[in-house]
């Protein structure tokens, strides 16, 4: 899975990859730049999986 964030521009860009324990859990930190970021989670289609993204939610630090 991946942490994307929104650019200026409006296209997404990834923060960071994260790895899911066997219970489809994963526990991480976002590190963002001040001000509000707009980030949600995109999984990537692999073997098992549907690509798809979750909501997106605003992060203001």
């Amino acid at each position: 899975m991946n942490l994307q964030r929104r650019t200026s521009s409006g296209s997404w860009v990834n923060a960071k990859r994260v790895k899911l324990n066997a219970r489809g859990e994963a526990r991480f930190l976002g590190r963002f730049s001040r001000g509000r970021t707009q980030a949600r989670m995109w999984v990537n289609s692999a073997p098992g999986y549907i690509p798809g993204f979750s909501v997106t939610k605003t992060v203001s630090r």
